[in-house]
C-alpha cells in the first residue's frame, strides 16, 4: 500500500500537476495585485493620491528587477541541492508570508517588503519548479509539457486581476486577500504529498562516473577528448529523427532560407577551442563549471538565443494586453471589470482545446512550423485587435461589428499563444541535455536545469517588465490601435535575428 502510494505521488502527471499549480500561483499573486492596489495605498496605507502613481510603479516592476538580479543565484543553488522539493516547500511557506504582509499590513514599508518576499519566493518556485519537471518528464514529452506549464502561467497572469477585480467589488479586501492565501496553502499541501522521482539522482551519479573516466581519459592522454558540436553538426531535436532534424533547419517560406524562427545553424563549440573552460575542468576537481559558463555555453546557441528572444517578444504581448484591455473597453464599449475578466478567460479557451493536439505535433514533428506560424498569425490578429474603436473604417463602431471583431481577435490571440508556449524552455532543455549527452557530467553531479531554466526565466520577466511600459508609451502618444500595429510588427524580431545569426554562422563556416 505504502508503496503504490508512493508511486503516485512521484509520478508524471501528479508532479505536472503540482508544478503546473505553482507556475499558476506565480503569475496569479503577481498580476493579482493589480486591480487592488491604488485601494491599498490610498485606503489602508493612507499614501497621498499624488504619489499613489510613482509607488505603483515601483510596487508592479520590482517582480521582474528583483527576479532578474536573484535568477543566475537561484539557478547556482538549485543545481548544487539533490532535494530540489525541499526548497519548493520553504518557497510556498514564505510566500505565504509575504501575502499576509502585502494584504494586511497597512504601512508603505510593509507593503514593499511583503512584495519583496513574494517575488524572492516566487523565482524560487519557478527556476527550481521547472528543473524539477525537466528532470522528470524528459525529451520525449517535453512540447507537450511545457505548453501545459506555460498555459497555466499566462493562466495566472489573466485571471489574477480578474478574479481580484470582481472579488473586490462583491466581498470586500480582506476575503479578496483570502482567496489568493487559499491557493497558497492548496500549492503548499500539493507541494508536501510530492515525491521527487529517485531515478534523477541515480541518472546523474552515472554521468558523473561517465565523466570522470572521460577525464581520466584526458590526463592520459594529454589532450581533450570532450568534444561539443562544431557549427557543422546541427540541429539537436530531442527524439526527433535525422530527417525531422534537418526540416527544422530548412526554409519556413520556401526555396533555400532559413527558418522564420530557428536559424539553421547551432553556435556549439569544442571545448578545445575555449581554453579556459579546458582548464576549468581541471580547477574544479573535475566537478562542475562554473555557473557563469553554463550561461555563456547556452547562450551561445543560436536556437537557443532565437528562442529566448521569441519568449521576450510573446511575455511583451501578453503584459502589454493585460495592462491596455481593461480600460481599452471601458473607453470603446463601457464594459467593466466584469466583462474585462470574462474577456482574459476566453482568451484561455483556445488554449484548453488545443493544447494537448498541437502540444503531440511539436513532439512528434519539431517546433518550426507551429511557432513560426503562431508568431505570423499574431501580425493580423493584433491588427484586427486594434481596429474597434480607432475611426480607421467608419462601419467598425463601438456597437455591434466592433465587439464581434474584438472577440475574434482575442480568439485568434488565443490560438497563437498555444502555437507558441513553451518556446523558450523546450529549446534550453533540448540545450542542456545534448551538452550533457556529449560530455556526461560536464555541469556537476546534479545537472543545470535550474542555471538552464534561470536563464529562460530572465528573458520572460524582461518582456514581462517592458512589455506594459512600452504599451503604457504608445497608448497614450500614438493610441490603442497603433501600439498593436507596432506590437505585431515587432513578433518579426526573432525571424530578423534568425537571418543574422544565420549569415553569420555562414561567414565564419566559409572562413
Amino acid at each position: 500500500m505504502a508503496r503504490t502510494t508512493h508511486k503516485w505521488r512521484a509520478s508524471k502527471v501528479f508532479v505536472v500537476v503540482v508544478i503546473s499549480t505553482a507556475m499558476f500561483a506565480d503569475t496569479f499573486l503577481f498580476s493579482f495585485i493589480v486591480p487592488i492596489l491604488q485601494v491599498t495605498l490610498e485606503k489602508r496605507v493612507k499614501l497621498n493620491p499624488d504619489y499613489t502613481q510613482i509607488a505603483s510603479s515601483l510596487i508592479l516592476s520590482m517582480n521582474a528587477l528583483v527576479s532578474i538580479i536573484i535568477a543566475p543565484l537561484v539557478g547556482r543553488l538549485s543545481d548544487r541541492v539533490s532535494k530540489k522539493n525541499n526548497l519548493m516547500v520553504a518557497s510556498w511557506i514564505l510566500n505565504i508570508f509575504g501575502t499576509i504582509l502585502t494584504g494586511w499590513w497597512s504601512s508603505l514599508l510593509g507593503l514593499f517588503t511583503g512584495r519583496l518576499i513574494q517575488t524572492i519566493s516566487g523565482s524560487v518556485i519557478w527556476i527550481v519548479g521547472m528543473a524539477i519537471l525537466g528532470q522528470t518528464v524528459g525529451a520525449d514529452r517535453m512540447s507537450t509539457t511545457f505548453g501545459v506549464v506555460t498555459m497555466f502561467i499566462t493562466a495566472g497572469l489573466f485571471t489574477g486581476p480578474a478574479i481580484s477585480g470582481s472579488l473586490y467589488e462583491f466581498v470586500g479586501y480582506s476575503r479578496t486577500w483570502l482567496t489568493a492565501l487559499a491557493i497558497l496553502m492548496a500549492g503548499t499541501t500539493l507541494q508536501l504529498i510530492m515525491v521527487e522521482s529517485p531515478g534523477t539522482a541515480k541518472k546523474t551519479q552515472i554521468a558523473q562516473s561517465k565523466f570522470s573516466e572521460t577525464y581520466e581519459n584526458i590526463i592520459e592522454s594529454g589532450k581533450p577528448d570532450i568534444i561539443m558540436p562544431d557549427d557543422d553538426d546541427l540541429g539537436f531535436s530531442g527524439t526527433h529523427s535525422d530527417d525531422t532534424e534537418a526540416s527544422e533547419t530548412s526554409s519556413l517560406l520556401g526555396g533555400t532560407q532559413s527558418s522564420l524562427i530557428q536559424p539553421d545553424v547551432n553556435s556549439y563549440q569544442s571545448i578545445s577551442q575555449l581554453t579556459s573552460e579546458s582548464s576549468l575542468l581541471q580547477s574544479q576537481d573535475r566537478q562542475d563549471i562554473p555557473s557563469q559558463n553554463v550561461y555563456v555555453l547556452l547562450l551561445r546557441q543560436s536556437r537557443v538565443l532565437v528562442s529566448l528572444v521569441s519568449d521576450v517578444v510573446f511575455a511583451i504581448i501578453l503584459a502589454s494586453l493585460e495592462a491596455t484591455l481593461p480600460s481599452h473597453i471601458q473607453n470603446v464599449f463601457g464594459w467593466r471589470t466584469l466583462g474585462a475578466g470574462l474577456l482574459f478567460v476566453l482568451i484561455q479557451v483556445p488554449t484548453l482545446v488545443l493544447l494537448g493536439p498541437i502540444g503531440l505535433l511539436k513532439d512528434k514533428f519539431g517546433l518550426r512550423y507551429p511557432i513560426s506560424i503562431g508568431f505570423l498569425l499574431f501580425v493580423p490578429s493584433l491588427w484586427l485587435l486594434g481596429l474597434p474603436g480607432s475611426g480607421i473604417f467608419q462601419w467598425i463602431g463601438d456597437k455591434g461589428v466592433g465587439p464581434i471583431i474584438y472577440i475574434v481577435a482575442l480568439i485568434l490571440i488565443g490560438i497563437c499563444r498555444t502555437l507558441v508556449i513553451g518556446f523558450g524552455g523546450v529549446e534550453v532543455m533540448q540545450a542542456s541535455n545534448h551538452l550533457e549527452e556529449e560530455n556526461p557530467g560536464i555541469f556537476g553531479e546534479n545537472g543545470c536545469y535550474s542555471r538552464a531554466f534561470s536563464v529562460a526565466n530572465i528573458f520572460w520577466k524582461i518582456g514581462m517588465l517592458i512589455g506594459p511600459l512600452i504599451s503604457g508609451a504608445l497608448s497614450e502618444s500614438v493610441g490603442y490601435y497603433y501600439m498593436n500595429v507596432f506590437l505585431g510588427e515587432s513578433v518579426l524580431l526573432p525571424g530578423y535575428l534568425g537571418r543574422i545569426v544565420h549569415c553569420y554562422s555562414y561567414i565564419r563556416s566559409t572562413n
